[in-house]
Formats: structure tokens, sequence, C-alpha cells
């Protein structure tokens, strides 16, 4: 059942990836006596990672659904528990120090979440016109959300409140109550674009958009007052709670918008990135011959630019190979989706490919200057176990849907 129900064009990208990450971190590394055993770890991370994946999906999917919500509380209070008994880091509390590993309840709480949220959506009676029904997978994203936050942790916090959005539209919400879902953080971004660069065009075009929304909408006169409320007391708090981000935060920003502003600083990373990228060519310098990142002229060459690493040993040809991997991966998993009977699991399957979705774009437009840096890692290449473990995880609960796919 098991080997017929396998679905290969899910695995072979991921294991594609897995390769090319696992040669990327020895590359980034293995001229830093201190950082050579990195490569290591991530390949005994990616051999338990698979075990994991294996184990995700032979799991039962009615024990999944069972799951779901105690592993969601669990994760919850994980996430608390950081905020008190964490590891300090350079500022932020994401680990717990268990011995010479560290364990980031964030990336696990991916998978809970969309164990969580899927249940929720399955649920037959649910009408995702009425507020009722909406508020609830709002409430749980937004906690987990929150909690991220306050590590602080923007980015992960991110990924995380992203994932809610493909499954409620899978879910069969409507485009109109999508569009006044994303809003408020539509809203944000333009106020601060106003803010920072002092044009108020985007802005001004928001709120034509949504005043066109909301005309033809025609929601009930509660509902009219209470968006246009929020959105103004989004407006108005933006200039403040921009004064309240962290200065490296603001930094990064900023750099994003013109790195040539700070090329020592907050926009060094992303210059260096570009310049390795650039420096690749068609067919690269070939392996372990990088200079930019053998170098260390990349911070986090190992991690979060883990993508410059290949595109300057790998050139061109390096990174095409890498992105038609994620391709594959994410598009099969979506076709997947529409086949499998099971609500539960074709809700899963989307949660997870979403995850990948906005992590892969998310870091690939970081590592080409495209967006802010934010330290979200790139699934399956970048080193860290609870990340490498988390994603495939969400691979064995795709391949779970796969073999179900016929189960209703």
């Amino acid at each position: 059942m098991l080997r017929r129900g396998l679905e290969w064009r899910i695995l072979i990208p991921v294991v594609a990836l897995l390769v090319l990450g696992i040669l990327g971190v020895y590359s980034a590394t293995y001229q830093v006596e201190a950082l050579r055993y990195f490569a290591l770890r991530q390949a005994i991370f990616a051999a338990v990672g698979l075990g994991v994946m294996v184990a995700v999906c032979l799991v039962p999917p009615k024990a999944l659904y069972s799951l779901a919500y105690p592993l969601y509380g669990a994760s919850l209070l994980s996430l608390a528990a950081l905020l008190v008994w964490g590891t300090p880091l350079r500022g932020t509390v994401r680990w717990f120090s268990l011995g010479s590993f560290h364990l980031q309840p964030s990336e696990p709480a991916k998978f809970s979440l969309v164990l969580a949220l899927s249940r929720f959506l399955e649920y037959r009676p649910i009408d995702l016109r009425k507020a009722k029904w909406i508020a609830p997978p709002l409430l749980m994203t937004a906690m987990y959300s929150l909690l991220v936050a306050l590590e602080p942790d923007l980015g992960t916090a991110l990924s995380l409140a992203f994932l809610l959005l493909p499954m409620l539209w899978w879910a069969g919400i409507s485009p109109v109550n999508l569009f006044l879902l994303i809003s408020p953080a539509l809203n944000g971004v333009c106020a601060l674009l106003w803010v920072l660069i002092g044009d108020a065009l985007a802005w001004g075009a928001f709120v034509v958009t949504l005043m066109a929304v909301l005309l033809v909408h025609r929601p009930r006169f509660t509902y009219t007052i209470f968006w246009i409320a929020l959105h103004i007391g989004i407006g108005t708090a933006v200039p403040s709670l921009w004064e309240r981000l962290h200065d490296y935060q603001q930094r990064r920003v900023v750099a994003f918008l013109n790195p040539g502003s700070d090329p020592m600083g907050a926009g060094y990373q992303i210059l260096q990135s570009k310049v390795a990228i650039g420096s690749g060519g068609l067919w690269g310098k070939g392996l372990l011959k990088g200079t930019q990142t053998g170098l260390a002229f990349v911070p986090a060459r190992h991690t979060d630019f883990i993508l410059a690493v290949i595109g300057e040993e790998l050139g061109l040809l390096g990174v095409t190979l890498t992105l038609t991997m994620f391709a594959i991966l994410i598009w099969r998993s979506l076709t997947l989706a529409g086949l499998v009977r099971s609500r539960f699991l074709g809700l899963c399957v989307v949660g997870a490919t979403s995850a990948w979705a906005f992590q892969t774009v998310v870091n690939v437009g970081m590592t080409l200057g495209m967006m802010p840096v934010t330290g979200l890692p790139l699934p399956f290449l970048s080193y860290g176990g609870s990340s490498l473990l988390t994603h495939l995880a969400l691979v064995g609960l795709v391949l779970n849907a796969g073999v179900h796919r016929y189960e209703y």
C-alpha cells in the first residue's frame, strides 16, 4: 500500500534539496575549524528527519486528526514557556538549550498549526461568510504569531500567520473576505512606506481600493464601521510602532530600500550576497572554490544565506536547479491536494505547501536583495535541526495524504 501510493515526485525533489543543503553547509563552513562539524550535524539531522518523515507518513489519518488539538496545545505551552525559561542569545529568546542541541519551538509549531487549522476548517457545517467561523482560526493563528513575535522573531511570526490565508482559500472563503483579512497588513505596509519615503501614493491607492470593496460588497453597517475604524487606527499607529521596533529591525528595512545607505552595516549582508551570486556566473566557481562565501564575506552563509553559497559555487545553473526542485515540490503537492478525497488531509497538504512556498519566496527574495532580511531559513537547505526536522515532518504529512488519497 505504501509503495503503491508513495509520491516519488515529491520525495525525489526533497532528497535532492537535502543533498544540496549538506554540500552547501560543508562548503560554507569547512574552512573554519570551529564550524567544520556543522555539515556532519546537518547530515545527521537529515537522516533523523527522514525517519520522522516516514513515521508521520505511516500514522493513520484518524490519529493525526485526533492529535491535532493536543499538539496545538502542547506547542502553545512550549512557546509561552520559552519566554520564561528560554536561552537568551543575541538579544532574542528563541531556543531551549538541551546540551549541545538547541530546540526552537516555533519550528514544530508550524506542523501543529497546520494540523489544528486543518481539523477546524474540515468541519462541514463551517460557513466562512460569517465572522463567528472566521474568528476561531484567526485567534488560533494569532496566539502563535504573537508569542513568536515576542521572542522577537518577526520573520517566523509572519510565516505562521501566512499559513492561514491559503488554507482559508482552500476551505472556501470568498475573495472579498480574504482581501478584508489581508487588508490590515496591506494598510500597515503602505503606511510604513509613507513614513519611510514620504510618499502617500501607495497608502492612498489602498484606501481607494478598500472603500471600493466595501461599497461593492456592502457588509452590515456595524462591520463597515469596524473596518473603517480599524484601518484609521492602523494608519495612525504605524509611526508609533515603527519607533518601537528594535534598531536592528529598523536598519534591515531601511537597508532593503537602499542597501548602499549602510554598506558596512545593515546593508552589508544583502550587498555581499548579491556579489557572491553574481560572481558565480553561469557555471559557478566550483564546489569549495567560492571566495565570497568561503572567506566569510557573506554572514550567515550556512543558514539564512545558503543560496548565496550555491549561487557562487554552482552558478546560475545551481540556483536554477534548486528553484526547480522547489517548484516541482510545490506544484506536485498542490496537485495532490486537489486529488485527495479527505478534506482534512487536503487542507494539511495546502498548509505544508504554504509553509515551503512562503519561506522559499522570502528567503530567495532576501538573498537577491528583493526583500528585507528576515532571518527565515531556506527549507531543506539551511543549517538547523529544528527547521529541517519540521519541514521533513511536513513532507511526511503530504506523503501520508498521497498514500490515503482515496479515503474520506
